[in-house]
């Protein structure tokens, strides 16, 4: 399993809006040339962290972008949530149970890789984005 690229900005995003001074609103210009993501990318996963609450923006000349939510409630598992197609590891561990040898009850790897979802997902949940702040500031 691998984060792609729209989780890894996201967070970065985040990351950056909660250090900025608290109230002033930064561009997607000023974002993209610090964390160096293109501001086309930044527009495309803004709108989906303005639609969760977690950043508001204001149009216009004087416009950009600010948190809106405390760092310490968004979590890497909400922003993977929002950004990835599925977190699940095997296909086995989606929501309709497909198994490809129709075995998910029977199979031996499947409750192994059921421990290792929910570790990570524990994981995922556990580390926010103030958390990753602190251990950055050790």
């Amino acid at each position: 399993m691998q984060l792609n690229l729209k989780t890894d900005y996201a967070v970065r995003i985040l990351i950056y809006l909660t250090c900025a001074s608290p109230g002033i609103l930064s561009s997607a210009e000023t974002i993209g040339n610090s964390m160096g993501i293109s501001p086309q990318s930044i527009a495309a996963i803004m709108r989906p962290l303005k639609d969760k609450g977690w950043i508001e923006n204001k149009l216009g000349a004087t416009g950009g972008y600010r948190i809106a939510e405390k760092p310490e409630n968004i979590s890497l598992f909400d922003i993977a949530s929002v950004t990835e197609g599925t977190l699940k590891i095997n296909r086995c561990l989606e929501q309709d149970g497909l198994c490809s040898i129709n075995g998910v009850s029977s199979c031996p790897v499947h409750q192994f890789y059921l421990n290792l979802q929910n570790t990570i997902e524990r994981e995922l949940k556990r580390a926010t984005i103030a958390s990753l702040l602190k251990v950055n500031a050790v």
